[in-house]
């Protein structure tokens, strides 16, 4: 329970840091500001936005690479939607992985990126990626 209870103090602090600078407190923030990566911060915002211990809101682009996606639930033989996990890939990069949501925040580059959403259900079957090229000018 201590590590919890630390790692939420720790992000907490984070976010109020964030806001108190004037920047709207998203994931990539977190990112930058913990200096985790994005899967592992994305999971631990996840616990805290169920918890009740925070509500980001993430529902923007702000200029500077982040990408709003949002895509179609899997349909699956095994497992019901919301233990479907999706990783999101970026320029082939890890970047994501949602667990029952359909949509992500990630951070693209100046020029082409190549996003790629693969579903996963707890049997190990794997989807082919749904793939969307977006350019950025940066």
């Amino acid at each position: 329970m201590a590590e919890w209870h630390d790692t939420t103090e720790e992000y907490l602090e984070a976010i109020l840091e964030i806001e108190e600078e004037g920047t709207i407190p998203i994931r990539a923030r977190l990112v930058e500001r913990l200096g985790l990566s994005a899967p592992a911060v994305s999971e631990t915002v996840n616990r805290l936005i169920r918890g009740g211990y925070a509500n980001l809101n993430e529902d923007h682009y702000d200029g500077d690479g982040e990408i709003n996606l949002r895509w179609t639930a899997s349909t699956d033989d095994t497992d019901p939607q919301a233990f479907i996990r999706y990783d999101v890939f970026v320029n082939g990069v890890l970047s994501d992985i949602a667990v029952g949501r359909t949509r992500s925040i990630v951070y693209g580059v100046g020029g082409t990126n190549i996003i790629e959403v693969v579903a996963k259900d707890s049997a190990g079957n794997v989807s082919t990626p749904a793939t969307v090229t977006v350019v950025l000018n940066l």
